[in-house]
């Protein structure tokens, strides 16, 4: 078997960090921001800490809580995850530095679009991991390729 580096440089994935922030600091000063994010699941977020927090926001606001620095703190505290998301002090940091003008639907978007990015790439890897090994046909891995891609679409 021919084995070659195709391409020797680190990848980075689609993300944007900053939309991200934006999203859950404006969630922090206004609940009612959360209603804009139903495009949004928690698995859109690329960093696992803001995937943590926008889940434990969803699940607060879902019970009729309120959601703030206090009540999100303990809903991470009470879930084992206040050390995993960057401690308080990160949550609070969510609220410094908010753009001027909430543009949260902007924000979901940008976000949204990252995610269906990541997806893609990673339906694509899945199909080159697959083609490397050769065990299913070049049809096989295409026809899953597509469903895989189709499924991504619908999103």
């Amino acid at each position: 078997m021919v084995r070659e580096e195709v391409n020797a440089q680190p990848m980075e994935f689609p993300a944007s960090v900053d939309a991200e922030r934006s999203i859950l600091g404006a969630i922090l000063l206004d609940n009612s921001a959360h209603k804009e994010c139903v495009v949004l699941n928690a698995n859109d977020f690329a960093l696992d800490s803001h995937q943590r927090i926008f889940a434990a926001m969803g699940k607060l606001i879902g019970s009729g809580h309120a959601v703030d620095i206090v009540t999100l703190a303990e809903e991470m505290n009470r879930r084992k995850e206040v050390a995993e998301i960057g401690g308080v002090a990160y949550l609070a940091s969510l609220i410094e530095g908010l753009p001027r003008g909430l543009s949260i639907k902007e924000w979901c978007a940008i976000v949204k679009e990252k995610s269906l990015l990541r997806q893609i790439i990673g339906a694509c890897s899945s199909a080159t991991t697959k083609a490397a090994d050769q065990v299913l046909t070049a049809a096989e891995i295409v026809e899953q390729l597509g469903k895989d891609l189709k499924g991504i679409r619908k999103k």
